[in-house]
């Protein structure tokens, strides 16, 4: 699935797909002993890519990726 993305005053096309992978390599390569909450990933992205996402799209698709939340995912 396609969606239109703004990326300063300039529209890119970038998919779902593409968004989970870069979550997905987010998550993977994050400190276990202080992972990552959706709004630092969206910081993240927004800084990586230069566009805006919501925090609740990458909560979704986090969700979607079988990648538990921030208290799961941390190791002791």
């Amino acid at each position: 699935m396609n969606k239109r993305v703004n990326k300063q005053n300039q529209s890119i096309n970038i998919t779902s797909e593409d968004l989970k992978l870069f979550i997905n390599e987010i998550v993977t390569s994050e400190n276990k002993e202080n992972p990552l909450s959706d709004q630092n990933i969206k910081k993240a992205l927004e800084e990586e890519l230069e566009i805006n996402i919501a925090r609740r799209t990458i909560a979704k698709y986090r969700l979607e990726l079988d990648i538990p939340s921030t208290r799961k995912r941390k190791s002791l």
